[in-house]
């Protein structure tokens, strides 16, 4: 993943030391100082604290104070972390050959009165709303089948817009001729909620 490193010398330079003494290959980064067009994300070193931020519009998407080792470290685990969603993102395959009638997915919500309203495409948003400053609980259920002849791996993923992923169901699925439920937390209806940080 390409960054470009912005700022004040001193601030660089300091960053680009710790990032070259800290010998971690995992983080797939390479650090632009002369092109910045070849990056999506600026890392700005300046006024004593490191800012990351979408190039382009400018967006923060995440910051630490002083430009010590520690700040570097944090920074870095900020960077690994929306490396592994930009790769993860990447490895979407939107061109697949496989037919969507044999793998249907089924997702309803559990409305007031205990009845289902099912949603009838394959792109689902659901709405989750503050009611008197609380987050409000969205009931629902998913159900899937494979009808194709190999067993498949399913695998349902929550992308965050703060570049963190959350695995929430991951696995394999022999051909059946009949729906399954998608169990996220061992029961057949799943409580989607958020935190006052994800609102």
């Amino acid at each position: 993943m390409f960054v470009y490193l912005d700022g004040e010398p001193k601030g660089k330079e300091a960053f680009e030391a710790f990032y070259s003494n800290s010998q971690d290959g995992s983080l797939g980064l390479l650090l632009l100082t002369d092109t910045p067009q070849a990056a999506r994300f600026t890392l700005v070193a300046a006024e004593d604290r490191f800012l990351l931020k979408l190039r382009e519009s400018g967006k923060l998407l995440q910051g630490a104070n002083g430009c010590t080792e520690t700040a570097a470290e944090y920074m870095f685990s900020i960077l690994k972390q929306v490396a592994d969603w930009e790769r993860a993102a990447a490895l979407q395959n939107h061109a697949t050959k496989m037919n969507l009638d044999d793998v249907p997915f089924k997702c309803s919500e559990v409305l007031n009165d205990n009845e289902k309203h099912e949603y009838p495409a394959n792109d689902i948003t659901i709405n989750i709303d503050k009611q008197a400053s609380e987050w409000k609980i969205v009931q629902e259920t998913f159900k899937a089948n494979n009808l194709t002849q190999p067993p498949l791996h399913m695998l349902l993923v929550h992308f965050a817009d703060d570049y963190g992923f959350q695995v929430l169901f991951n696995e394999r699925v022999e051909p059946i001729n009949s729906e399954f439920v998608v169990t996220l937390d061992g029961n057949e209806t799943s409580n989607l909620s958020l935190d006052d940080a994800e609102g």
